[in-house]
């Protein structure tokens, strides 16, 4: 069996035209203190997941995080991983996107930055 090969799979999801998760978003946006200048905008973590921030704060208690993980096993399955590679490494995922989501800032909290 050919072994699973995480970054083929990405190429693939991308190549689809579905888009995969960033660690932060980069854009060119108009300064809000100067409209005559542009300039280069970080923004935080965003999952791009199924489910909210709200549901990851909440940890593998949710069942909606639970959900999203056997979602996600069964995925990487039907892309050629070992059921229980991918159970190991989806946790791991899982995880990260639950640290993530922890130290960023709900919506609500970003339209007070300014």
């Amino acid at each position: 069996a050919k072994k699973f090969q995480w970054a083929e799979a990405m190429i693939t999801i991308q190549n689809l035209g579905l888009s995969g998760h960033k660690l932060f978003e980069i854009e060119v946006n108009v300064d809000v203190n100067n409209p005559t200048r542009q300039i280069i905008w970080l923004d935080q973590y965003s999952s791009g997941s199924l489910i909210s921030r709200e549901y990851y704060l909440k940890g593998w208690d949710n069942k909606y995080v639970k959900a999203y993980y056997n979602l996600m096993v069964d995925i990487v399955v039907l892309f050629g991983a070992n059921r229980k590679s991918a159970e190991k490494e989806m946790k791991e995922v899982i995880n990260l996107e639950i640290r993530l989501n922890k130290a960023t800032m709900s919506a609500a909290e970003r339209r007070n930055l300014f």
